[in-house]
């Protein structure tokens, strides 16, 4: 699969509404994958879980939605993707629309995706995802701790990628309703910073 970079570019938060999300603390910090980057991401999902019609794709962090118009294009996945920063929420539903409109999307695909202007650890915001991403970097500990608590909880997840290792062994509760989560492999990914940066896989450990 190969993904033309200029269907997902052109969006973008300015150095203004930058210094405003960078007041919010380290985890507001912006990076995003590359186009390469989001085709490894996408197509890179373990056996037997990987993206198809049945799976709801969440991003946390989103930016300004470039992931999930990705996916759009190359799965038949539904995403959804949230983002705390206002101006970034703002951009990505402004890409959307002109997405849709310009025909860089299909009708059927831009109705597959959802954007939200919200917390990700916040009740019901990650409800029904199968897989989830989190560039997760340069979240402090308490945050990484509150997203293990909230993953937890949905009997549907399959399968999490995340950019920094998550404190499973410490957080995850002896009642989750999710299938028990493993790290069962690592891969590069293209970010905006560099071009192999380690995404870890947790994956159900039996299939459920």
């Amino acid at each position: 699969a190969s993904l033309d970079a200029s269907r997902t570019s052109g969006f973008s938060a300015s150095g203004e509404e930058e210094e405003g999300a960078a007041s919010r603390g380290k985890e507001a910090t912006y990076g995003e994958l590359s186009a390469e980057g989001m085709v490894q991401l996408l197509t890179g999902w373990p056996d037997p879980f990987p993206l198809g019609a049945a799976s709801l794709l969440v991003d946390v962090g989103s930016g300004v939605g470039k992931l999930l118009f990705a996916a759009a294009l190359l799965t038949q996945s539904r995403g959804r993707g949230v983002e705390y920063v206002e101006a970034r929420a703002a951009l990505a539903e402004r890409a959307l629309a002109a997405a849709a409109r310009d025909g860089f999307l299909t009708a059927d695909e831009a109705a597959r995706v959802e954007l939200l202007h919200a917390d990700g650890t916040a009740p019901g915001v990650l409800q029904g995802a199968t897989h989830v991403y989190m560039a997760n970097l340069c979240f402090p500990d308490e945050l990484n701790v509150a997203m293990v608590a909230a993953l937890a909880a949905l009997p549907t997840l399959r399968c999490v990628a995340t950019l920094r290792r998550l404190p499973l062994e410490e957080a995850w509760p002896d009642d989750a309703a999710a299938c028990s989560l493993a790290a069962v492999e690592e891969r590069p990914v293209g970010m905006s910073w560099a071009d192999n940066v380690g995404v870890t896989y947790y994956c159900c450990e039996k299939e459920t």
